[in-house]
C-alpha cells in the first residue's frame, strides 16, 4: 500500500496567474518564463487552465497518487476546464490530471497517447526540456482542433500522435535511436543528397505508432510536417523514411516524389534495413540506405530525363505526320474513284481484310514499364 502524502509533502499552489512550476529544473529561467507565458496565454485564449509541475522525485508514492495529491492541495479538483501535467526526472515518468468536464476534448487514449509519445520517451533518454516542448504543443493541438465540428476523431489522433509541426529537420529521432553524431552524420548526408538531387528526403523515428499502420503514420508526418511541406509541389519532390521502434516496422513513403519505384523502396527495405535493424545497427541501416536511395535517384532521374526527351521528339513531330496523312488521303481520291468505275463487281462485295492504314492494333508510349511513386513499400524487422 502506498504511503500518504501530507502537505509538506507537495508543492504550494503557484501564485494566480502562474502555471508553470519547475521544481526538477528542467528549463533555464528565460525557458520557464517563456513556458508560463504560454500557458496563461492559452487559459486566456481557450478558457483552459493547464498547469505544468515538474519534481526531482515523487519519493515513495507512485505518479498518479502524487498527482491527486497535488490537485487536492491545489484546489483544482473543483475547477473546471483545468488540467495538471506532473512530471518526475528521477523516475523518468509523467502523467496528466484533467477535470471531469474535459474528457469529451480530452479524452484518456488521447493523454495516454501525448505521454507514451512524446513525454516519457524524452525523459527517459534525459531529453527534458523536449519532454515539455514536445508533449505541450501536441495537448494544445487537440484541444484546438477538437472546437472544428464536423471533423472526424480520426484526424485529430492522427494529428495528435504525430509530431508534426515540431521539427523541420531532416532527421527527426523520436526514438532516439542515434546518438549526436550520428544524427548529425545523417543530416549532413541528407543535405548533400537534397544539393545534389533536389530530393528531399526525411528520416523519422518513433517510439509507437500509437494503433495507426505505419503508412496512414508516414502520410501524415509527410503531409504535415513543416520539412514535408517545403518540398511538396516542387519537381522532384521529397521521400520520407519512417522506423517505429516498439513495432518494429519501417515504411518509405514515395508518395510525393516521381523518381523511385515501389519494387525499389521494398528493395531497399529487404536488403539493407531489416538486417541491418535485427542487428540493432540502426545508424549504419539508415546510412546504408540513403546512399542506395541517392544512387537509384541519379539512375531514375536520367530514365525519366530521356524519356520525356523522346517524347517531346514524337510530339514535335506528330504533327506533320497528321497532315501528312491528311494530304496523302486527299491525293488518293481519284486513284478510288477509278478503281471504283474498273472493277468488275461492286467494290463492297469484295473481302476486306485488314485497315488500309495498318491493321486494328494500337499502340501508345510507355506501355508496362515502372510505376514511379506509387506510394511506397513497408517491412518489418
Amino acid at each position: 500500500m502506498l504511503p500518504r502524502l501530507g502537505r509538506s509533502d507537495v508543492p504550494p499552489k503557484p501564485p494566480k496567474g502562474q502555471y508553470f512550476v519547475d521544481r526538477a529544473h528542467m528549463l533555464s529561467w528565460q525557458g520557464d518564463t517563456t513556458l508560463d507565458h504560454g500557458l496563461a496565454r492559452l487559459a486566456a485564449e481557450m478558457d483552459w487552465h493547464l498547469y505544468a509541475l515538474t519534481v526531482p522525485s515523487l519519493g515513495k508514492p507512485g505518479v498518479e497518487q502524487y498527482a491527486d495529491a497535488v490537485v487536492k492541495r491545489w484546489g483544482l479538483d473543483g475547477q473546471a476546464k483545468t488540467s495538471l501535467l506532473l512530471l518526475s526526472t528521477g523516475e523518468d515518468t509523467a502523467t496528466l490530471w484533467t477535470s471531469p468536464d474535459l474528457n469529451d476534448s480530452l479524452p484518456e487514449y488521447a493523454r495516454d497517447l501525448v505521454l507514451k509519445q512524446a513525454i516519457v520517451p524524452a525523459l527517459k533518454h534525459g531529453q527534458d526540456s523536449i519532454a515539455l516542448y514536445g508533449g505541450l504543443p501536441r495537448l494544445w493541438g487537440w484541444m484546438r482542433f477538437t472546437r472544428f465540428k464536423g471533423m472526424s476523431i480520426g484526424i485529430f489522433r492522427s494529428m495528435m500522435i504525430t509530431p508534426v509541426g515540431f521539427d523541420d529537420a531532416s532527421v527527426q529521432d523520436y526514438a532516439y535511436l542515434f546518438s549526436s553524431q550520428e544524427k548529425e552524420a545523417l543530416l549532413r548526408q541528407t543535405a548533400a543528397q537534397m544539393r545534389h538531387d533536389s530530393i528531399g528526403v526525411m528520416v523519422v523515428t518513433v517510439a509507437t505508432l500509437g494503433g495507426l499502420d505505419e503508412k496512414e503514420y508516414a502520410l501524415n508526418m509527410a503531409r504535415l510536417s513543416s520539412y514535408g511541406s517545403a518540398y511538396q509541389g516542387k519537381q522532384h519532390g521529397f521521400m520520407l523514411i519512417l522506423v517505429a521502434e516498439q513495432e518494429r516496422r519501417i515504411r518509405i513513403c514515395t508518395e510525393f516524389s516521381p523518381v523511385l519505384t515501389d519494387p525499389q523502396a521494398q528493395g531497399i527495405i529487404d536488403s539493407i534495413l531489416t538486417p541491418a535493424f535485427r542487428k540493432q545497427q540502426y545508424y549504419a541501416g539508415i546510412h546504408q540506405a540513403l546512399n542506395r536511395l541517392h544512387h537509384l535517384q541519379r539512375i531514375n532521374l536520367d530514365s525519366i530525363r530521356k524519356e520525356l526527351a523522346s517524347t517531346q521528339r514524337r510530339d514535335k513531330w506528330q504533327p506533320w505526320i497528321i497532315i501528312g496523312l491528311a494530304l496523302a488521303f486527299c491525293c488518293s481520291i481519284p486513284f478510288w474513284g477509278h478503281y471504283v468505275r474498273e472493277s468488275p463487281r461492286p467494290w463492297y462485295g469484295r473481302q476486306r481484310s485488314s485497315s488500309y492504314f495498318g491493321g486494328g492494333g494500337s499502340g501508345s508510349s510507355g506501355s508496362g514499364g515502372s510505376s514511379w511513386g506509387g506510394g511506397g513499400a513497408s517491412g518489418s524487422w
